[in-house]
């Protein structure tokens, strides 16, 4: 036990040499105000980061507690709530019955020269994803 500047006694840790600084023990009472003013010093931050700010000073604050303050804080919070992204909405097609709603695409392959065929149609039903690829030999041709 040591005695403070307040005529308080406060349990320390022991010391490894007389040069180390006290390290106390925290009474349940105390343990609030001194969490959230290390929360507060650090700038809102994360919890490894208050108890590196608390172990130069305090003994038995526990990870656990920290993590308990750090999830009712009301800043921390707002912080954590990210902006909605607004964009297009995408409204997936709906079908019933196969081939009742299909999706057509035509690849040009005029790039390859020493292939017989320039396009290939890509067919795809929406319903069950199954794929008929033909070829073609010129864009005017079906």
């Amino acid at each position: 036990m040591i005695k403070c500047k307040c005529d308080v006694e406060k349990l320390i840790k022991k010391r490894e040499s007389p040069e180390e600084r006290p390290v106390y023990y925290v009474s349940i009472e105390v343990m609030y105000a001194i969490i959230k003013k290390a929360h507060i010093s650090t700038g809102h931050g994360s919890r490894d980061r208050m108890l590196k700010h608390i172990k130069e000073k305090y003994a038995n604050i526990t990870k656990d507690s920290l993590e308990l303050f750090k999830s009712c804080c009301v800043v921390c919070e707002e912080k954590r709530k990210r902006p909605k992204t607004k964009g297009v909405v995408v409204k997936p097609i709906l079908s019933s019955e196969f081939n009742s709603r299909a999706q057509v695409d035509l690849i040009d392959m005029q790039s390859l020269s020493q292939w017989q065929y320039k396009r290939i149609m890509v067919y795809q039903c929406h319903l069950m994803k199954f794929v008929i690829l033909r070829s073609w030999e010129s864009a005017t041709r079906y």
